[in-house]
């Protein structure tokens, strides 16, 4: 058997019979027989090895290609070529062009792939590749090309609707050729659908021969294409795999080996060891761990001559996380958003363990049960599952995209896409500076606007700044709505405090009076004399009169002894009283406008003269 297709349902249902003699038909199977053979597809020629496909979304349905596409039952019969009915299971036109029979010279096709939507029951999605120079006569049209149809759940073949199938071979991007050296055009050996993309619009396509790239990609069925060849060796390239748990896991087996990439083809390294030196001709990857007591995930090659090899691969933990994506994550910048949950199971019959959960910039968890190292019990049990919360704090306004990944514990990542938006506000001042007097008040004009749907209440404060005796107040108040495309107007007004002028005071101690000894000081001298002997003379007999005269003699020492300090002089002392008024400067104010976590600070000149 040259092409045998297992059907999905496990590795243990038989698939091939041996085709030895006596043993066709043995029971428990049916009798073999061309159940597909040249009357059900019209008697077309194909290659030696006519390719072929089990339809994904019914597997009793073959896809098989001639020098067009057939897709009908596995039991064959008289539905499949009808030459008077209107649909008939062709669901391709002639592909070479240049032709308008199934005959030896004929391009044939060499590669199918089949996924994408199946909303009639049937792939919506084939890729066909076409052999090369090497396999038909140089009368051969479009060697080496790649048709898609993204409409094939309908038959469009000759003798039914309309063809919808595209040559997608010289589209943009890294071109995809197969031109190249003398034998060129080289065969499109393989063609895989990548199944983590269930549009089935990105695939991957294998090239044979020499001097030219071997390994392509596509996104977008075929609209361009992405050159993965990079550092594989420039030797014929006969299939490719994607891992199922991985999309960034690639696999190709080439003429001179197999080869693995694990982030997207960009490099390439030998997989496995003792492998016999000799072309590996189909490459798959087996892995069935949910319906096996041991789990069990492998790499299979076929050789040219050497039988079929297998490598054991690293056991993904069968971790599943749900939903696929969250979106509606909104709240303003640098406010962290309501949260939301993601469910991290195991789906699997062993326990599994989660390795790291790595989030996008913006987004974090915050709450949920689920961390590095916690570790979940098999699929059923009550703590199979945990849970992430998951919040949105952005730095900028507009709209914010990311994952959520959890890495499992053999490193496969498990992602959840995440997507949130975030609103804002500004502050501006329609004058930044101000002077005035000291006493007097600054008065500023300050505006708030919303910033992509921001609503919600701002307050300000002077946060910084403010000279000594000065006060800040806002208008209509400290604490306002914005909200809106009308900015919201808030006046600021800074109040300043009057310097005193200088006034005469008393010193501390004794001071000189305002004459001296020899000036008006004598003068009063004397008249204290006068007033003393006419006090003695009407004061009774001789004490009286000592005591008179002691006491004109105090009055006179007091008057004269404040003069001894000498000199003509007069000696004054006053100082300045001065209370706590605002200083002339220059001055920074700092206003700080804030909601929630969201603080914006603004400057404001003030000078004081």
């Amino acid at each position: 058997a040259t092409n045998k297709q297992a059907a999905p349902n496990g590795p243990n249902i038989p698939n091939a019979e041996a085709c030895t003699p006596g043993t066709f038909g043995a029971a428990p199977y049916p009798a073999l027989g061309p159940n597909i053979g040249p009357a059900q597809v019209a008697n077309d020629t194909a290659e030696f090895y006519m390719p072929y496909v089990l339809d994904p979304a019914n597997t009793s349905n073959l896809i098989l290609g001639t020098c067009r596409l057939w897709r009908g039952p596995g039991v064959g019969g008289s539905a499949w070529f009808d030459a008077n009915a209107s649909a008939n299971k062709d669901v391709s036109p002639i592909f070479d062009t240049a032709k308008t029979t199934c005959v030896s010279g004929t391009t044939k096709v060499r590669a199918i792939a089949a996924g994408g939507p199946a909303p009639n029951g049937a792939s919506q999605v084939i890729y066909v590749g076409l052999e090369g120079a090497g396999t038909v006569g140089s009368s051969g049209g479009n060697l080496g090309h790649v048709f898609v149809d993204t409409q094939a759940d309908v038959n469009t073949g000759t003798h039914g609707a309309a063809n919808n199938w595209v040559d997608v071979t010289p589209n943009p991007g890294a071109t995809l050729t197969t031109s190249g050296g003398t034998y060129g055009p080289y065969p499109v050996s393989s063609i895989e659908i990548d199944r983590h993309d269930p549009s089935g619009k990105t695939a991957y396509v294998t090239v044979e021969g020499f001097g030219v790239s071997h390994v392509f990609k596509t996104i977008n069925a075929g609209q361009s294409w992405i050159d993965l060849s990079n550092n594989l060796p420039d030797a014929p390239v006969d299939s490719i795999a994607v891992d199922p748990d991985d999309p960034n896991v690639l696999y190709v087996g080439t003429d001179v080996g197999s080869f693995i990439s694990t982030n997207g083809g960009a490099v390439w390294q030998v997989l496995g060891t003792n492998l016999p030196n000799v072309p590996v001709t189909k490459i798959r990857v087996f892995s069935y761990y949910a319906a096996q007591p041991t789990p069990l995930k492998a790499v299979r090659v076929s050789t040219y001559g050497r039988g079929v090899w297998q490598f054991p691969m690293a056991q993904p933990t069968p971790l599943a996380v749900s939903p696929a994506s969250l979106s509606g994550f909104t709240d303003s910048v640098q406010n962290p958003s309501q949260a939301q949950t993601i469910t991290v199971s195991n789906t699997g019959p062993v326990a599994a363990s989660i390795n790291g959960i790595n989030f996008s910039t913006g987004f974090s968890q915050n709450g949920g049960d689920c961390s590095p190292g916690t570790s979940l019990a098999p699929a059923g049990s009550s703590t199979s599952s945990c849970t992430i919360a998951v919040i949105f704090t952005a730095t900028t306004p507009g709209a914010t995209s990311g994952t959520a990944a959890v890495t499992d514990s053999v490193g496969a990542s498990h992602s959840v896409n995440l997507s949130g938006t975030a609103s804002d506000f500004a502050i501006s001042a329609a004058t930044a500076s101000m002077t005035v007097n000291a006493g007097q008040a600054a008065t500023y004009n300050l505006n708030a606007s919303a910033i992509g749907g921001f609503s919600n209440t701002v307050t300000f404060a002077c946060t910084g700044g403010l000279p000594t005796g000065a006060n800040c107040a806002f208008s209509p108040s400290g604490s306002v709505t914005v909200s809106g495309a009308t900015p919201t107007a808030v006046t600021l007004t800074i109040s300043t405090t009057a310097r005193p002028s200088s006034q005469p005071a008393p010193s501390s101690g004794l001071t000189s009076l305002p004459f001296s000894s020899n000036g008006p000081g004598a003068m009063l001298t004397i008249t204290l004399g006068l007033l003393g002997t006419l006090l003695m003379k009407r004061l009774q007999p001789v004490r009286g009169r000592v005591r008179g005269l002691a006491l004109v003699g105090v009055m006179a020492g007091v008057a004269l002894v404040p003069g001894c300090g000498g000199g003509s002089s007069v000696s004054t002392t006053s100082f300045s009283s001065t209370t706590n008024g605002t200083p002339a400067n220059t001055y920074t104010v700092t206003v700080t406008a804030s909601s929630g976590n969201r603080n914006i600070a603004t400057q404001l000149t003030l000078k004081v003269n």
